[in-house]
């Protein structure tokens, strides 16, 4: 970790006598780079989990309605809304949602609150995305048939007395 010291020193004009001297030290700490991306298409993405081509549809407004802490809320106005769009059902829209969080693209927070998994959905600033990253724990597996989610669960700090 780097440090970096800013000093003010207040002296008298007249006698050049120094009345104040103060030093503040800054820690700073340095990220790891940005790791490097390529464009990966939310259609690909899709067919990568073998996501039907409806669900596809769906993660894609989904992923385009994601604010800057890599969550959406999806309440009945906005999956109605999907739905009119789409031209299908609101409760085809309720089960591409779960297809999506059984895929490890989505993570269930509350009632109707969802967040992209940040490690393939990223809007924002390198830090506050490196952050989502620590916090978001997929399993996978990868086979002869794709990719075959195993779950995802928040990465929360232990809380039980260390022994």
């Amino acid at each position: 970790m780097t440090q970096l010291e800013h000093r003010t020193t207040v002296r008298d004009n007249l006698t050049g006598e120094v009345l104040q001297d103060t030093a503040t030290v800054h820690s700073i700490e340095r990220l790891p780079r940005e790791p490097d991306y390529i464009k990966l298409y939310v259609d690909e993405i899709g067919r990568l989990h073998g996501l039907q081509a409806g669900h596809r549809e769906i993660l894609l407004y989904v992923a385009s309605m994601v604010g800057y802490d890599g969550c959406v809320v999806l309440n009945p106005r906005r999956k109605g809304q999907i739905a009119i769009t789409l031209h299908i059902s609101p409760r085809s829209v309720d089960n591409a949602l779960s297809e999506l969080v059984k895929a490890g693209l989505l993570r269930r927070l509350g009632k109707g609150d969802f967040e992209l998994n940040p490690f393939l959905f990223a809007r924002g600033d390198w830090r506050a995305i490196r952050e989502r990253r620590e916090s978001f724990v997929a399993r996978l597996r990868f086979g002869p048939a794709g990719v075959v989610p195993l779950g995802i669960e928040r990465d929360e700090p232990s809380t039980a007395p260390a022994s």
